[in-house]
């Protein structure tokens, strides 16, 4: 591993081969997002609609694996497609020929993300949301990678879809992709994958495993899914007015994007 690598994996800044699974294949899929724009929610939802058994979050990762985490083997296959489906935070990537990009409202998603870092003291002790948002992994990157998607090369096959969109109309997001990528599966896939990816559902599934009850996460939490300690409530005025300032432009842009892919 090179040490530029390294250092970009330090600073949170993820492109490049060095995030594409061993022994890739030119239908690969690409689920990407900023990090907790809900990634783990959607896999499970589109495996369960993919497979004809049920895929739990402890046996997710054998099925949509995790580019930063488990590149080499590949995931194990689906019921009702031969296309292999994998997570990743990467930055706008070339080695990327087909992309689901997962985006999400970026006030929600930089709160998420405090949380989630906030589980790990050695990465994130001391520092409030207001400086957060305007660190290197806040705010600046945020926008940097949505602005690294809509830019991408045209030969990348690239579909947006806000996580607000999932929640709202997940059947009809999932049809619409299934469409365009040619998997037919039967209607009763879709009630599993409703099913499967429900919060409360996916809150009892990491609960019964608690990470094989290691304590590397502060206090017991769950590092996905679980209960947060800071709120929207919590965010000053000021800090709300700099987030809609800096991400709306891109934001709106991501939203237009979507529209025309999904014929909104």
């Amino acid at each position: 591993m090179s040490v530029l690598y390294k250092l970009a994996s330090k600073l949170g800044r993820y492109s490049g081969e060095g995030y594409v699974v061993d022994h890739p294949r030119t239908s690969d899929i690409y689920i990407v997002e900023y990090p907790k724009s809900g990634v783990t929610f959607f896999s499970q939802m589109l495996a369960n609609a993919l497979h004809d058994e049920d895929i739990g979050f402890f046996s997710l990762p054998n099925f949509v694996i995790d580019v930063h985490t488990s590149k080499i083997g590949g995931p194990r296959p689906l019921a009702y497609t031969n296309l292999r489906f994998i997570k990743s935070h990467s930055e706008g990537n070339l080695f990327y020929r087909n992309v689901i990009y997962l985006y999400r409202n970026p006030l929600d998603t930089l709160i998420s993300y405090y949380n989630y870092l906030g589980q790990f003291d050695a990465l994130h002790a001391g520092t409030n949301f207001d400086n957060f948002v305007r660190s290197h992994r806040g705010v600046p990157r945020w926008r940097g990678h949505l602005e690294s998607w809509m830019n991408s090369d045209y030969q990348i096959r690239f579909i947006p879809v806000n996580y607000s969109t999932l929640l709202e109309e997940p059947i009809r997001v999932l049809k619409h992709l299934f469409h365009l990528h040619g998997i037919k599966v039967p209607n009763s896939a879709y009630d599993r994958a409703i099913k499967a990816s429900n919060l409360r559902t996916m809150m009892e599934q990491e609960k019964s495993w608690s990470y094989g009850g290691r304590m590397k996460v502060k206090a017991g939490k769950m590092n996905f899914i679980g209960p947060k300690e800071f709120t929207k409530k919590q965010v000053s005025t000021e800090c709300v007015a700099y987030i809609d300032e800096q991400t709306k432009v891109v934001y709106k842009s991501m939203q237009n994007a979507q529209e025309l892919v999904f014929g909104d």
